[in-house]
């Protein structure tokens, strides 16, 4: 077995990686967007409008899923105003008949400006780890400069209800990648309070396997020692030519509420506006430039006239308003099963869903092992998360 994570220390929520990345988490307060009213919806829009308008250059948001037992389950529905009271057995009994065998935990991740390392020192750490030598723990001047960078960036994201993640919070976005399906790990199981090395020290052998045809799939086996699971990343790779609709579009929520659970994870990187517009011009070029290919303007396929039209809005966009920056976002959706046929079953069932969306997704051959560790908190990016990018602003 192997470490699956670059995590080598974690001060409540910051967290250090093998990079010389300083990362700075919070878990949000979601709402149950399906019973907002549109007005609250549109509020609740605008907030995270407002929210992801404050992220650093590099961050994430994730919604992971936790396994809820039946004690658990009557204790939450209990809350809401019109449940009675309900035994374990028959919370267990609703939660095998609706699928409310889990809840969802949401959380806001950013790089910390400026804490990056020459390609030395990285190299140097790198040997330092393959050797197994620890990292000296940061200093406790350090430690508060980056606490302090951390609170004045709070501030500019305070447009949505989220509270500072605790260490036990951060060791438990680690420790459970390896025991997704498996269950047996609620949120405040984490680790600890953080410290050197004592998050993400997760061991787990993660293989890269395929499924035979005619229901070819591409996924991780993952031996830890609670067991074995199967998993595989999707890349939403296309999103409807014709732009969304509201209501009806919002196909993040609906995954949210469904039986079958399914993390998604969402790397984003905000390129400034003048460099943006650097690359939407030659981005522009290129496309228009294809026209040269086809004998006349009648052969150009529509697929090309489509993006054409939508780097030439993108590129209008970031030159009337030079505050406005890009976001490059990467979506990934992970499903875990016990078994290899039970894995194919569920993401064929999760490739229908998105087809009701209009939205493609692939497992890309190669990159899941990758995929697997780009989705967790404190990580680098993979070749897969570049090579699937949408330009949003």
């Amino acid at each position: 077995m192997s470490r699956v994570s670059e995590v080598e220390y974690v001060d409540g929520n910051l967290l250090w990686n093998a990079r010389g990345e300083v990362w700075a988490h919070w878990t949000v307060a979601a709402p149950t967007y399906q019973y907002l009213s549109d007005v609250k919806k549109r509020d609740y829009f605008r907030r995270t409008s407002l929210m992801l308008q404050g992220l650093p250059a590099k961050s994430m948001l994730l919604s992971l899923c936790c396994s809820i037992d039946g004690y658990s389950l009557q204790q939450e529905m209990a809350d809401i105003a019109g449940w009675a009271p309900l035994s374990v057995a028959r919370s267990g009994q609703l939660a095998a008949k609706y699928g409310v065998g889990y809840t969802r935990h949401y959380f806001v991740a950013a790089c910390l400006a400026g804490s990056s390392q020459s390609f030395s020192k990285l190299a140097s750490r790198s040997v330092e780890r393959a050797f197994g030598v620890k990292r000296l723990p940061p200093s406790k001047r350090e430690v508060a400069s980056r606490r302090l960078e951390m609170e004045q960036l709070g501030v500019k994201l305070s447009a949505l209800e989220m509270k500072e993640s605790t260490a036990g919070e951060v060791n438990w976005m680690l420790e459970r990648s390896t025991r997704r399906g498996i269950g047996g790990l609620q949120i405040e199981g984490g680790s600890g309070d953080g410290g050197l090395c004592n998050a993400g020290t997760v061991d787990a052998t993660v293989s890269e396997l395929r499924t035979k045809l005619p229901t070819a799939n591409n996924f991780v086996k993952v031996d830890s020692d609670v067991g074995e699971s199967f998993q595989t990343f999707l890349a939403v790779s296309g999103f409807p030519v014709d732009g969304w609709q509201y209501p009806g579009s919002e196909w993040l929520a609906f995954l949210d509420m469904w039986a079958l659970p399914v993390d998604w994870c969402i790397r984003l990187r905000f390129v400034d506006n003048a460099s943006a517009l650097s690359k939407a011009s030659r981005r522009k070029k290129n496309l228009f430039s294809q026209d040269n290919e086809y004998y006349s303007p009648e052969a150009v396929p529509a697929s090309l006239k489509t993006l054409q039209e939508s780097i030439d809005e993108l590129e209008s966009s970031l030159d009337s308003d030079p505050v406005t920056r890009l976001v490059e976002a990467s979506i990934f959706l992970s499903v875990t099963e016990r078994s290899e046929a039970e894995l194919v079953e569920s993401v064929g069932l999760l490739r229908e869903r998105l087809r009701d969306f209009r939205l493609q997704a692939h497992a890309p051959i190669g990159g899941q092992t990758a995929l697997f560790k780009s989705c967790l908190v404190g990580s680098g990016e993979c070749r897969e998360v570049r090579d699937y990018k949408h330009y949003l602003l």
